[in-house]
């Protein structure tokens, strides 16, 4: 408590409508940092950035671009793509460059959805998504109904949904029912960005059929993320786990969950061992004091429904 005291002061925003016959639920909290812990946690995105593996340089980008140093990005990703040699990594880092401002960079992404190699394949679509990005459209609809690799078809869908170019939210939600855990987690982890509260049902439905522990975490976050309050107070635990992917995934969902409550936490995770988690903890405590921020935004659409 005393590490919150100091570091942040959290302010209950008022004046968003709410139902005549309830009153609307409290607005989520907006986290305030200090200038020097702004400050940090621009350091250790900074040094994940250029002392980082590529997989968690491109993890401090995206967190770059969103605090509004895409400037800094850029130069970084480029100088990777010309050393990576993994196709699923150079997805990555080009999706960091259009991110970052360079647009014209997305026909590498449309050209690795046609690599023959399906990993790539995969990482392209991903990277479509996560860059809210379609490229040529057609390429993503052909894509998507193609049976070979459920996560090709799942990935191909939500980049089409999240870009605005195809209503593919229920081809998503079906594959929360599939019998394959690897398909659910990846329904799942569409629905973290793409779903809303009514797909609560589902997938507390998703998590009680969960095998393993990696197919529980990606439903409790998703849950946590569209409000779930169990699943939120999982979250807590998560940002705790002992394995630093878990944690690092955590630290992403926080944000999106706006899980102002459990900034304590990851601000002791800034000191983590793994850099990737310092990396994600940076990135989410950015997120959290950004009132401008998308995640906030809908987070209070959430909260008022």
């Amino acid at each position: 408590m005393a590490i919150l005291r100091h570091f942040a002061i959290v302010l209950a925003l008022v004046g968003f409508g709410g139902s005549a016959c309830r009153p609307p639920a409290p607005p989520p909290a907006v986290y305030l940092l200090t200038g020097n812990l702004h400050a940090r946690c621009l350091s250790v995105l900074r040094e994940g950035l250029l002392d980082g593996a590529p997989e968690t340089a491109i993890h401090a980008a995206e967190a770059l671009t969103g605090a509004r140093y895409g400037f800094e990005v850029r130069p970084v990703m480029l100088d990777l793509l010309a050393v990576v040699q993994d196709g699923r990594v150079r997805a990555s880092l080009v999706g960091e460059l259009v991110r970052s401002g360079d647009e014209a960079s997305i026909v590498a992404l449309q050209d690795g959805l046609l690599e023959p190699d399906m990993d790539v394949r995969v990482a392209s679509a991903r990277t479509l998504f996560s860059i809210a990005r379609a490229g040529d459209p057609a390429l993503l609809h052909r894509a998507m109904q193609e049976g070979e690799d459920e996560r090709l078809r799942l990935y191909a869908a939500a980049a089409l949904q999240r870009a605005g170019r195809g209503e593919t939210i229920g081809f998503i939600r079906q594959r929360l029912e599939s019998d394959d855990p690897i398909v659910r987690s990846t329904a799942a982890d569409v629905l973290l960005v793409l779903g809303d509260n009514s797909d609560i049902p589902a997938l507390q439905a998703s998590l009680g059929r969960a095998v393993f522990e990696t197919d529980r975490t990606y439903a409790e976050r998703t849950l946590a993320v569209l409000g779930d309050e169990a699943a939120r107070r999982a979250l807590h635990q998560q940002l705790g786990h002992p394995d630093s992917v878990t944690r690092a995934h955590a630290a992403r969902a926080a944000a999106e969950a706006w899980l102002v409550d459990g900034a304590s936490r990851l601000y002791a995770l800034l000191d983590d061992p793994v850099m990737d988690v310092r990396v994600r903890a940076a990135h989410a405590l950015l997120v959290l004091s950004d009132a401008e921020a998308p995640a906030y935004a809908r987070r209070v659409g959430l909260s008022n429904k």
